[in-house]
């Protein structure tokens, strides 16, 4: 079904989308179908799918609604565009056809939603029982060239089907896995199952409640698993004889911090956020969510730890080694300084 959207209403809707981050043009948009979800690049990732929108047609009304989105800016967030393609010579709407357009468009977007949630719970099924097949992983081509060299205590499994040699990172909800993410040798990066709200953690339980508190644990955040693993090991390394515990979180992409921050700060412990510096993108997406995440948390101690331009944490330490990690870290973070180094 072909929507003939005026053109001088759809560059309007396009110049909304792109505002919020949505790389969108007049062909896509004209050429959508109602009631399908589409994805699209956003200006700080074009190449990637971080963008979103629904359109929502009432042929009584002959009003559209397009629902877009920027994961970006979290997996909930979403705002709308209205379109009235009556021709100018016909009445507005009533405040009773309104009412009536925004009821029809509630009630299908939580029935979209419905269906969403039941979709994903049938997906986390499955693709739980697929990781849970797999053999654990003992090395990879993809964490040796990132410079790590030990990841076998990390129960991570790995898919060597099809001729692939696939590392598998599990994501969680509430310790039950929902998916997992798959890194090939090159670094491709894909997801099976949905990644919104859950997320990689290690360890996943507290392995003596007697021994690590809220005195001597937080958590190392960050987008990346690289990212993540390379800074716990550069810490652990250095401070081995100190009695303390670090927990890794692996939000997996920039939008997924602020959602994993909230499901985990209950805990009470405080964050080293690893703050991926994305200067040479239009837009700065990690130095900007960092400082969204700490207006947005306020009752979690959130410490970023940023670095040179277009450089994350495992950038970092393989260019400067771990100790130059290490002194980055007690020139920038309060954190080690609570567990008594």
């Amino acid at each position: 079904m072909m929507l003939n959207i005026p053109t001088k209403k759809l560059a309007a809707a396009i110049d909304a989308m792109n505002a919020a981050g949505l790389i969108i043009d007049a062909a896509k948009l004209s050429n959508s179908v109602p009631d399908r979800k589409y994805r699209s690049g956003t200006q700080a990732k074009p190449t990637g799918l971080n963008g979103w929108y629904v359109i929502k047609y009432d042929s009584a009304l002959d009003f559209i609604t397009i629902v877009y989105g920027n994961f970006e800016h979290g997996d909930d967030h979403k705002l709308k565009y209205h379109i009235n393609l009556k021709s100018h010579d016909q009445p507005i709407r009533t405040s009773e056809e309104r009412k009536r357009l925004q009821e029809q468009i509630d009630a299908k977007i939580a029935a979209d939603r419905a269906k969403q949630t039941q979709e994903r719970q049938r997906k986390a099924a499955h693709y739980s029982a697929e990781f849970q097949r797999l053999p654990l992983c003992e090395s990879h081509p993809y964490t040796d060239r990132k410079g790590i060299a030990d990841i076998h205590y990390l129960q991570l499994h790995q898919d060597m089907r099809f001729n692939k040699n696939l590392l598998c990172i599990p994501f969680y909800d509430r310790g039950i896995i929902q998916g997992y993410q798959t890194i090939a040798p090159d670094g491709t990066k894909l997801f099976n199952g949905s990644i919104g709200g859950n997320y990689w953690q290690y360890p996943l339980t507290n392995p003596l409640p007697e021994v690590f508190t809220q005195a001597n644990s937080f958590f190392i955040i960050g987008e990346g698993l690289a990212t993540v693993l390379s800074a716990y090991q550069a810490i652990i390394n250095t401070y081995r004889n100190i009695v303390f515990i670090p927990y890794m979180l692996v939000a997996f992409n920039c939008g997924n911090l602020d959602k994993v921050i909230k499901a985990t700060q209950s805990q009470g412990l405080p964050y080293l956020l690893l703050v991926d510096n994305d200067s040479t993108k239009p837009r700065n997406a990690g130095i900007e969510s960092a400082k969204r995440l700490i207006m947005d948390n306020p009752n979690a101690i959130i410490c970023p730890m940023t670095f040179t331009n277009d450089c994350d944490a495992n950038d970092f330490i393989i260019e400067h080694g771990e100790q130059g990690f290490i002194d980055l870290l007690i020139r920038q973070d309060p954190i080690m300084q609570k567990i008594g180094v």
